[in-house]
């Protein structure tokens, strides 16, 4: 009786399914690739020359996908999630959602940068305004060196930091509490002393490299928010 019961408890979360993303992200993609291809009504059969000529709207997309991103990442998921998560939960949450907030954002500011490496090796083209502007390039490219920085050394180290706080933190049987950052002075009180002391060591550790990581990634947004009020000023309608 009891398994036939089980059988009919709908799953959750399959909103998230791979599948059902695929077909989410290939549907946005489908649109994007009929808009450029069908640019001022008409068709063009050089498929080639179409993404040349639509390099502004790709670029457009790419970057507004990483900035939109960011902003969310950094403004709001965090801050929700902390206020609502009990604090491991959230650490580890954490540990899981920002490589793959910067594999994201790499994978689009590389489209950028992509298209004028591509236009640059093709040469074929006198156009002028189909090129970032020289300070505009560096700007994309120390927005991926930032990024690059915090996914393969800062994020691993963090996390590894932290993980190793949980575990001194569960003997002290804390890290339960939802919104905050340390453990009680109770519960500080009723620890040995030595884990006190590893405590605020790896404490310490956390908080510089997590401080690092936050500032590189309010660099990315600040230089994020150039490119962006560039692009606006080139709008013309």
């Amino acid at each position: 009786m009891s398994s036939a019961t089980s059988d009919k408890v709908p799953t959750v979360g399959g909103f998230f399914l791979s599948k059902r993303q695929a077909f989410r992200a290939s549907t946005i993609m489908i649109v994007l690739a009929v808009s450029i291809l069908t640019a001022k009504n008409r068709v063009s059969y050089d498929t080639l020359h179409s993404l040349k000529e639509s390099k502004w709207v790709i670029h457009l997309f790419a970057f507004a996908c990483f900035y939109g991103c960011s902003m969310w990442v950094t403004f709001v998921a965090g801050l929700v999630m902390f206020k609502s998560l009990p604090r491991h939960v959230f650490g580890k949450l954490q540990s899981k959602l920002f490589p793959r907030y910067f594999q994201f954002s790499i994978m689009w500011i590389g489209l950028c940068l992509g298209m004028e490496l591509w236009l640059l090796l093709e040469n074929r083209s006198s156009e002028t305004n189909l090129f970032l502007p020289r300070e505009q390039s560096h700007n994309l490219l120390y927005i991926m060196v930032t990024l690059l920085v915090n996914l393969y050394v800062l994020e691993p180290k963090t996390t590894k930091c932290m993980f190793k706080r949980h575990i001194v933190e569960r003997k002290m049987k804390t890290g339960h509490e939802v919104g905050i950052l340390k453990p009680a002075e109770s519960i500080l009180k009723a620890a040995e002393k030595e884990d006190i002391e590893l405590l605020s060591s790896l404490s310490k550790e956390f908080g510089k490299l997590h401080g690092i990581s936050a500032s590189l990634n309010l660099l990315t947004l600040i230089l994020g928010t150039w490119h962006l009020c560039w692009l606006g000023n080139q709008i013309h309608l």
